[in-house]
C-alpha cells in the first residue's frame, strides 16, 4: 500500500489526554523520547499547527497501540517502513502540512538527527538538523516560520 493510500483511508481515533500519553511515552519499550522533547511538548509557544506536534501525534494518523515495537524500532535507514507505512526508527515531531513531516530519528546511525519527510507531497526525504537542540532552538526563534527555513515547498 502506498503512503497516499494509507493516509487517505486512515481514521484518526480520539487521542488520550496529553498528560497520560506523555507519562506513558517515558516508559514505552524501545521508543526513545529525549527529555528535551518531553520538556518542550507542554510549552504552548512551541506546540501547535506547523510547530511541534503534541505527544499524541508522534505516529499520526495511527495510535501507538497499533504498532509492533520490534518493527517500529528497527534502525532508521530512510527506506524501511512499518506495516502502516511510517519510517522505522523515527517518529513525527512536526506536521508541515500536505502529509509532510519533520521526524526525530531515534534508532540507527542517524540517531538524534531531524529529517524532513516530504515523500508524499514532494517525493523527497532528507536531513535538516544535526540535533534536536538545534531544531528546537529554530522552532523557538522562528515559530511557525521554521518550516519555511527548512523546506522548499515548491
Amino acid at each position: 500500500m502506498s503512503p497516499i493510500e494509507i493516509y487517505s483511508t486512515a481514521s484518526i481515533d480520539p487521542k488520550p489526554p496529553f498528560e497520560n500519553l506523555q507519562k506513558d511515552a517515558r516508559t514505552l519499550p524501545k521508543l526513545s523520547i529525549p527529555q528535551e522533547l518531553l520538556d518542550a511538548w507542554p510549552n504552548p509557544a512551541l506546540t501547535g499547527d506547523y510547530l511541534l506536534s503534541n505527544s499524541a501525534d508522534i505516529t499520526q494518523p495511527y495510535s501507538l497501540e497499533e504498532f509492533d515495537y520490534n518493527e517500529f524500532a528497527q534502525p532508521f535507514d530512510g527506506e524501511s517502513c512499518t506495516s502502516q507505512g511510517l519510517l522505522c526508527g523515527a517518529y513525527r515531531i512536526c506536521n508541515t502540512g500536505c502529509e509532510g513531516y519533520h521526524i526525530y530519528v531515534f534508532s540507527g546511525p542517524h540517531e538524534g538527527e531531524i529529517w524532513s519527510d516530504q515523500r508524499v507531497p514532494f517525493g523527497r526525504l532528507g536531513k535538516i538538523s544535526d540535533s534536536l537542540s538545534e531544531y528546537l532552538s529554530r522552532v523557538a526563534e522562528l515559530g511557525r516560520n521554521h518550516t519555511k527555513y527548512y523546506e522548499d515547498f515548491s
